[in-house]
């Protein structure tokens, strides 16, 4: 994965699994069916999903504990299929479900968002 941010391009700013999402599955590979009306139709298979876990009812502007980076190995009709890369925090892998974003309490967690982002390479670095 790329250091340099300014290669990275935001393609879906935040999907969500608050009402009728879900995920099945188990490490290192998910499927993730969003929330009705998500459109998951502008990300590719490669583009990567970040979603920040926060601590349960810190807050969802609070400190963000760890960024899980996943790969798009499918792309469907409101869902994809992800691959567990890393997390900056190094605790391993953890379904994007199961994430807080901070709001909620424990015995409800909010889930955290899925951030959609694709990598376009060192090349394009002189554009930005």
């Amino acid at each position: 994965m790329a250091k340099n941010l300014r290669d990275h391009l935001v393609i879906i700013n935040s999907l969500g699994m608050a009402t009728d999402g879900s995920c099945s599955g188990s490490g290192p590979s998910y499927t993730v069916t969003y929330d009705t009306g998500e459109d998951v139709s502008a990300a590719d298979i490669g583009d990567y999903v970040y979603v920040e876990k926060r601590e349960v009812g810190a807050g969802v502007g609070s400190t963000v504990l760890s960024t899980y980076v996943y790969v798009i190995t499918v792309v469907g009709s409101g869902e994809m299929t992800l691959k567990y890369l890393y997390d900056t925090a190094e605790t391993g892998d953890d379904s994007p479900c199961d994430l807080p974003s901070g709001g909620g309490s424990s015995g409800s967690p909010n889930k955290a968002p899925h951030k959609v982002v694709r990598v376009l390479g060192p090349e394009f670095t002189m554009f930005t």
